[in-house]
């Protein structure tokens, strides 16, 4: 079992007795970075600001930065920002409107995520889980690769100093050591995440192109998804479909949305599978084994597979029926809050060889393995990910914690287009995920000359 001393002198210099601070991985990092060229980060920087809670979103505004934007290391989540009005933003802090070149990292909830603030971002406003580092004295693109790499997110995630819900406050943010690299070194790793944010660009236009494809042929922009606030049913609709809560009806005015105006056919008619998959105990969960696709994997911009986790043996034998393949769609099918049931699809593109013929998933995902002589895999990732799609997905939720089935979301109709458009969807889907793919190799790759020039540094 691995064991850390902790002399009494340690105790008083940091006034922790948590286990978890003194953790042989924490301590090495730090050791390492004291040898060698290091300055606590108070040093190279002007101030550190904690953001500020805003719920009066706008449809447009002044982005307004959420822990949901900052879900991913070195740049903004461009999904879901959220907007606030220009005169909300003007009447707060300045020290919470960002410029280009600062950088953020989540003061609460999932700790270790740092992102460099582009053009795109400048004047945001961020919320009460994130704190804006700003007046950076070194080179920011360096500082924010050194931050997401090894040696910066365990001193953070050291650092902890939360419950239940971790958090990080500014004096302990401003203890972490950081590593001067040369001028030349640090020039040389902007450049890489510079080429990286130009290259995701591409990826998200590549992607927006495709969107616009289908928002064009089914003139999405002209439907209305909103429920209804009243719904009128006759007896047969109940004895068909045996169900009599409100929101379930009120999707009639959807399903009929293309009836006389598209080909439309059932999910069911689609799709070879429609199925969710089998969740370990917790006691089959280990650090190695068999992997298992889980809530976490899915992004709604492409599997993460970096959230795989294990199980063993015995779990895999019962799961190896929900072997995942390529090109079958995920989406989010249980969870505590309604409006995350069909938040995020996402299809498997280009499993990593580790994982082939190995990888599962589990009860609280749904798995689409579409009829590709019916339907276009890629049109109908997209599909789903619209409004429209959401929505159609939403009113199959039941039970008190939502939850989708399969004999519910069977009875969905997708409209089709034509086999071409389908075919460019595809097209540019595929063109999005391999541009994306580049930019996140740029980044590891970066990552990792950082953490390899600390490392012969020592």
């Amino acid at each position: 079992m691995p064991t850390s001393i902790v002399t009494y002198q340690d105790f008083r210099e940091y006034m922790r007795f948590d286990a978890e601070y003194y953790h042989e991985k924490y301590l090495e990092v730090e050791n390492t970075l004291e040898r060698i060229k290091s300055t606590q980060l108070v040093k190279i920087i002007d101030m550190l600001t904690n953001g500020v809670e805003v719920r009066d979103f706008v449809k447009l505004g002044i982005p307004y930065i959420r822990v949901s934007n900052t879900n991913k290391p070195f740049f903004i989540n461009f999904s879901n920002i959220a907007f606030i009005r220009e005169s909300a933003a003007n009447k707060l802090s300045k020290d919470v409107s960002l410029n280009e070149g600062d950088i953020l990292t989540n003061r609460s909830g999932t700790l270790g995520f740092s992102q460099i603030i582009t053009k795109d971002f400048r004047k945001s406003v961020i919320s009460s889980h994130n704190i804006r580092i700003s007046g950076i004295k070194i080179n920011p693109y360096y500082l924010v690769t050194f931050l997401n790499s090894r040696y910066g997110k365990l001193q953070i995630l050291k650092r902890n100093n939360g419950g239940v819900v971790p958090e990080i406050n500014q004096p302990a943010l401003k203890s972490i050591l950081v590593y001067l690299a040369s001028e030349n070194f640090q020039n040389k790793i902007e450049k890489q995440i510079k080429d990286s944010y130009k290259i995701l660009l591409h990826s998200k236009s590549k992607l927006k192109e495709a969107e616009e494809i289908l928002e064009t042929e089914l003139e999405l922009d002209k439907i209305q998804t909103q429920n209804d606030h009243v719904t009128i049913i006759d007896h047969s609709d109940f004895i068909s479909d045996i169900r009599l809560d409100a929101q379930y009806f009120s999707s009639n005015k959807l399903k009929s949305i293309f009836l006389n105006k598209f080909d439309s056919k059932p999910l069911k008619q689609l799709c070879d599978k429609i199925e969710t998959g089998l969740t370990p105990a917790k006691d089959s969960y280990w650090h190695k084994g068999y992997p298992v696709l889980k809530m976490g994997c899915l992004t709604n911009s492409g599997i993460d597979w970096s959230k795989i986790e294990y199980a063993n043996e015995d779990y895999f034998e019962k799961a190896k029926k929900y072997s995942v393949k390529e090109e079958d769609i995920f989406l989010t099918s249980s969870a505590h809050a309604l409006e995350h049931i069909a938040k995020k699809v996402d299809i498997v593109i280009e499993i990593p060889k580790q994982y082939q013929n190995l990888l599962v998933f589990v009860g609280e995902v749904m798995r689409l393995r579409v009829k590709k002589e019916s339907i276009n895999p890629y049109y109908l990732l997209l599909f789903l990910r619209s409004e429209l799609g959401y929505r159609l997905f939403q009113n199959c939720i039941r039970g008190q914690t939502a939850h989708i089935y399969p004999k519910d979301v069977e009875k969905i109709r997708i409209p089709l287009i034509s086999t071409k458009k389908q075919e460019k969807i595809e097209e540019l889907v595929k063109e999005a995920h391999t541009l994306l793919t580049e930019s996140t190799k740029l980044i590891r790759e970066s990552v990792n000359e950082v953490e390899k020039i600390i490392e012969h540094s020592g």
